[in-house]
């Protein structure tokens, strides 16, 4: 999903004009991502290359749900925070690039968080 717009609102909000921000997700089966943006062919290509990488599989020791198991692996991998620059009171973004929560079970409401600090 993406959440361009709210990290630009969150920073307006704050009134930072130059500084630094992190996006933080409280979850260990998600990630968090600047990529391209507004091409959802992107984001598909993400997915099946992750999926082909670290497929779901039964022989995790996790047995609890092995599809989220590999979920566990790609996060650990991304990470679940996103660092990123303030600058002119807005992101500091190439051309086209957004942020994204990439979540790895299924398509739901995550909760995150973004610290701003000038």
């Amino acid at each position: 999903a993406e959440i361009t717009s709210l990290i630009s609102e969150k920073i307006a909000e704050s009134g930072v004009e130059t500084g630094l921000g992190v996006i933080f997700l409280p979850y260990a089966d998600a990630a968090a991502a600047i990529t391209t943006a507004g091409k959802p062919e992107v984001f598909e290509d993400i997915f099946e290359d992750l999926n082909t990488m670290i497929p779901a599989r039964t022989d995790y020791r996790y047995k609890e749900n092995f599809c989220k198991a590999a979920a566990h692996t790609k996060s650990a991998l991304l990470g679940v925070s996103c660092d990123f620059i303030i600058s002119g009171g807005a992101p500091e973004l190439g051309e086209n690039q957004g942020f994204f929560i990439l979540d790895f079970v299924a398509p739901r409401k995550l909760e995150f968080f973004i610290k701003v600090k000038a």
